[in-house]
């Protein structure tokens, strides 16, 4: 069986919960699986000073290389050991590599055209013509950081009778256009911020809601549709990320009370865009990186007209807030880890 070796940028593997979850599923799968970073791989030998979960603790080995590198790490920690990290992928693959910012997904699929139908009208503020421009036309817009995650930094703007009402982090102002125009000067244009319309994708009772897409692929290098469950906003705001207060349910019975017995063409809609978006991203990566994606969080919203609208992609999603669901998540993720490093060996 080869081995894995899960590469993270935090050197306490106790401080990952992700490590000791494929601790424990790589032995009942019978998978050998260690924990390293790349501070301490030895190049010139081929060795790494690793840990291994072994009677309920991690303990630290010098181990060969593995036979495919499960990539788990921050892409901004791992910078400052590229030198090293090219020399690990010269020899060994890695299970995926990064997708890229809000942006640069976005005029991926602009580009490719095929998901264009899906993506909000989106330009990069660069200077304040951008969201007035945006307002006007739309009247309600939303800004958010190019790099952000997790909701931070997203502002919800309106154009309102009394002025242009904005809320950021729950907290709400009036503003004239003038103060708006000061607003975007002081806070927009030294920072690489997006601006959308709008989309009003809300419950019954006027929530706002989005939809977590989760797929990855399995052992035999197939994408899989893994989970997907709604997030609700919490009043007051557009930000439906459980980190900022919302809260998740699971899909159907969510779809069934909102949408009656249309809900079932609704769930299959939803898995045939997820898995379509993904092998699409995955053909964009591998035509012009020569990589692979193996995991993504699709974030979508569902308008009045029961339009699929596309947030963002997450390439390295949080597990589903359930818990079966994770260990499925990291089931998959290391049968595909094998499944990678047995392709390589059977192509070198």
């Amino acid at each position: 069986m080869p081995v894995v070796g899960m590469m993270h940028d935090k050197k306490d593997p106790y401080r990952v919960n992700r490590a000791y979850a494929c601790a424990v599923v790589a032995k009942a799968e019978g998978i050998p699986f260690y924990y390293f970073t790349p501070d301490e791989v030895d190049t010139e030998n081929g060795t790494i000073r690793g840990f291994i979960y072994e009677d309920g603790r991690w303990t630290k080995k010098n181990l060969p290389y593995p036979d495919v590198v499960y990539n788990a790490g921050s892409p901004r920690e791992f910078k400052k050991y590229s030198s090293t990290i090219k020399e690990l992928k010269r020899r060994i693959p890695f299970t995926t590599s990064a997708l890229g910012n809000k942006r640069r997904v976005y005029e991926r699929l602009r580009k490719a055209k095929s998901y264009a139908e899906y993506l909000p009208r989106t330009a990069v503020i660069r200077s304040p013509s951008e969201p007035f421009q945006f307002l006007n036309r739309y009247n309600r817009i939303v800004i958010k950081p190019a790099d952000g995650r997790k909701g931070a930094g997203v502002i919800d703007v309106e154009q309102t009778p009394n002025g242009i009402r904005v809320t950021e982090a729950r907290q709400s102002r009036i503003l004239s256009p003038e103060q708006f125009l000061q607003y975007i000067n002081e806070n927009m244009l030294n920072e690489n911020h997006l601006v959308q319309p709008y989309i009003k994708s809300v419950t019954k009772f006027g929530l706002a809601c989005d939809y977590r897409l989760h797929v990855q692929k399995n052992g035999q290098g197939e994408w899989v549709y893994v989970a997907a469950y709604v997030r609700v906003a919490p009043p007051g705001t557009i930000v439906c990320n459980i980190s900022r207060g919302g809260y998740s349910n699971y899909l159907k019975p969510f779809l069934k009370h909102e949408y009656g017995e249309r809900y079932r063409s609704l769930q299959q809609k939803l898995k045939q865009f997820a898995l379509g978006l993904a092998h699409h991203l995955d053909d964009i990566q591998a035509a012009r990186y020569n990589s692979r994606l193996d995991e993504l969080g699709i974030d979508v919203g569902i308008d009045e007209n029961e339009q699929i609208w596309l947030y963002e992609v997450n390439w390295r999603p949080g597990s589903p807030p359930t818990m079966y669901l994770e260990l499925d998540v990291i089931k998959n993720a290391l049968h595909y880890a094998v499944y990678l490093a047995r392709t390589n060996l059977r192509n070198d």
